[in-house]
């Protein structure tokens, strides 16, 4: 169970620095959507968060 854990919070990490990255690129005008959908944890950065959210929808910034 230690390692699954391990596995999960390495690969939310990644996909939130990935996320955050990809929202500062992107949505570099606009600050306030960029801050929005790191909030929210976009499912567009990967298939494996859509998997596990279903529920969260992020509004497309372009």
């Amino acid at each position: 169970m230690e390692s699954i854990t391990k596995k999960l919070v390495k690969t939310l990490t990644k996909i939130i620095f990935l996320s955050l990255l990809l929202g500062v690129l992107s949505g570099c005008a606009d600050l306030s959507t960029t801050t929005e959908m790191t909030t929210t944890m976009p499912t567009t950065t990967s298939p494996t968060t859509t998997e596990a959210r279903p529920t969260i929808t992020p509004r497309p910034t372009i």
